[in-house]
């Protein structure tokens, strides 16, 4: 694997390995040239009409200018892969204002000398130079947009986000940058994949490999910058989280109430017989979009008092705060308590369809938050029994550990979005997500789901490679899941 270098100079690029590879090349265009000039001349002795050369040859040209653009493009790519080096965005603009943006201007002069120089005098000679200087410019642009293109594939690819930009990030942007840089990163593994197949197949056949291990270069070089950019952003979260616990510990406020306490807390604040419920719909609604909204609170300020509490039982979990602190804690009760009841109704779309919509209730939801932080507590006690530090169970997505309590969540959260919404046929069920990663066999799935993770010495579980796939899938939006599963032809 080669690596990305920044602060890149063209002085960087070894001459010594591209030189014999472009002149045989440079040749074999000059003979292509000569071979194109006594075909045309003669198929206009054989038409018997002196218009046809003009424009035929000079059309040729550009053709062929095209083709010499192509083959040195490939040419310093790959030598400048052979150096260790993946493309980046410094070296293609490099490229393209050294290489191919001089080429065209060399190839335009030497055609419009030896042409005028030899064939000045043709019929439409004049009409058909002046079309060749106008085709001649345009292939320049295209190839300077192509190039260009591309370079800001690989910027983007890569987040673009400078140093700077990425230290005066909020976590949030932080974490939404993070989430579409994995997203961004799972679609090109997926397509890097695909590649190196079909490069596997042509070799079989015995066909030309050129193209295709190009592509695999520059997939390769957006994989790597893009890894990059989400360590550098998953270390802005991991400096954020750290300096927000060392400033609640310096106001003495980090974890001033026990799970028992909030128990206690929660106990008080319920309502008498079924008050204060919350009500769950996997189709958002709302400005912002939210799946949660509260019923049958007598009182707004045991409502407004629960939400805090709630969010205090988010903070001991290490959730970032917050008012999407709330549904974290709501989504953990819909995943586990036993006054969660599940219901589903049948909505008429615009289009006319009807399409089924998950819902469900947390009935006295103070009561249910209580009773789970007993069981929070108790786990903390068998951590403690065991030898461990006491550590919360359930841990946020992304930031702490592999527990399988947020993975089931995660998943069930990430279903229930794609198949929400307009456009939701056929359904996407859990299958869809191991097989587009590339497994056969639900196996590896299932270890990571259960939050089985492989120890060193064993062959079962779930490996560090398993993680990083299917969080990266669980990352991807709504769109973006369904086309790859289409892509991948897992998904009519």
């Amino acid at each position: 694997m080669g690596r990305p270098v920044d602060g890149f100079s063209w002085g960087q690029v070894d001459e010594t390995l591209i030189y014999s590879r472009r002149d045989k090349f440079i040749r074999k265009m000059q003979e292509l040239l000569i071979e194109d000039e006594r075909r045309i001349a003669n198929e206009t002795r054989q038409k018997g009409n002196g218009a046809y050369f003009a424009p035929t040859f000079l059309g040729q040209q550009v053709e062929r200018t095209d083709e010499w653009a192509q083959g040195l493009y490939e040419i310093y790519c790959d030598c400048w892969y052979r150096q260790g080096y993946l493309k980046s965005a410094a070296f293609l603009r490099a490229l393209s204002h050294h290489v191919i943006a001089t080429l065209m201007q060399v190839r335009l002069a030497t055609i419009k000398h030896h042409f005028q120089t030899k064939y000045g005098h043709t019929v439409n000679g004049h009409g058909a130079l002046a079309q060749f200087h106008r085709e001649m410019n345009t292939l320049a642009n295209d190839w300077q947009r192509r190039i260009e293109g591309e370079a800001r594939e690989i910027e983007h690819a890569a987040g673009s986000f400078s140093e700077k930009l990425i230290s005066e990030m909020t976590s949030e942007q932080a974490r939404e940058a993070l989430r579409s840089c994995e997203s961004r990163l799972t679609e090109i593994a997926t397509n890097l994949e695909a590649q190196k197949q079909a490069l596997a197949q042509v070799i079989a056949s015995g066909g030309s490999t050129t193209k295709i291990e190009q592509t695999i270069r520059m997939l390769s070089g957006q994989k790597a910058a893009m890894e990059r950019h989400g360590q550098e952003l998953n270390q802005r979260l991991h400096s954020s989280e750290k300096r927000r616990q060392t400033e609640v510990q310096d106001r003495g406020q980090l974890d001033t109430l026990s799970w028992r306490e909030l128990e206690d807390r929660f106990r008080k604040l319920q309502p008498a017989q079924k008050g204060g419920c919350a009500h769950w719909n996997s189709k958002q609604f709302g400005d912002p979009p939210v799946n949660w909204y509260f019923s049958d609170w007598h009182d707004a300020r045991a409502e407004s008092n629960f939400k805090w509490t709630a969010e205090h039982a988010a903070l001991k979990l290490a959730h970032h705060g917050g008012p999407n602190a709330v549904f974290f804690w709501l989504d953990l009760l819909r995943e586990h308590s036993p006054n969660y009841r599940k219901r589903g109704v049948l909505a008429t779309r615009e289009d006319g369809l009807e399409e089924h919509i998950d819902t469900g209730t947390i009935y006295r939801v103070c009561e249910a938050s209580a009773d789970y932080c007993i069981k929070l507590d108790n786990d903390d006690l068998a951590a403690n029994h065991a030898g461990s530090s006491s550590v919360p169970t359930v841990s946020l997505i992304g930031i702490l550990g592999n527990d399988a309590q947020p993975r089931t969540a995660m998943i069930k959260a990430f279903l229930d979005t794609c198949n929400s919404g307009p456009a939701s046929d056929p359904k996407v069920i859990k299958s869809h997500i191991w097989r587009v990663v590339g497994h056969k066999h639900p196996r590896q799935f299932q270890y990571w789901q259960a939050g089985t993770d492989r120890i060193p010495g064993n062959t079962r579980g779930a490996t560090d490679e398993d993680d990083r796939n299917f969080r990266r899938i669980l990352a991807m939006s709504r769109e973006n899941f369904r086309a790859l599963l289409r892509q991948k032809s897992i998904l009519k």
